[in-house]
């Protein structure tokens, strides 16, 4: 049965989107991110040198009780060098911290009367 120029064009097309999957594939696997053309940074493990709360900082109590973090912990997370870190100021507040690790996730609460996944799991469980 002769090809008719739809299926050449499918075929054509197939091709042409399997070459770029293919070139796709292969610029992920050789860490670049191939629809910016960019290298990918490989995995940085975290800072070894000692936190700014480390070096006897009288707040360190009070920042770990609370949600609290200082202008200097928030340059230390952010790879800043320890001298520039050690000049900032030290005064924690909840808004730094907030800065830093996002505002504070509240707990969905269920309207009045629903009953939780729990509890219908346990009447699911006696009905038998």
């Amino acid at each position: 049965m002769p090809y008719s120029s739809l299926d050449v064009a499918g075929a054509a097309a197939r091709a042409a989107r399997r070459a770029q999957a293919d070139a796709r594939r292969a610029a992920i696997a050789a860490g670049l991110e191939p629809d910016l053309e960019i290298a990918v940074a490989p995995w940085q493990p975290p800072p070894v040198e000692p936190a700014p709360c480390d070096d006897g900082c009288r707040f360190r109590e009070r920042c770990s009780a609370g949600r609290l973090a200082c202008q200097a912990f928030a340059m230390f997370v952010a790879g800043e060098s320890a001298p520039r870190w050690s000049a900032a100021s030290r005064a924690p507040t909840g808004d730094e911290f907030a800065a830093i690790f996002g505002p504070r996730r509240r707990k969905p609460r269920r309207p009045t009367g629903q009953r939780s996944n729990q509890e219908l799991m346990q009447q699911f469980l006696l009905e038998d």
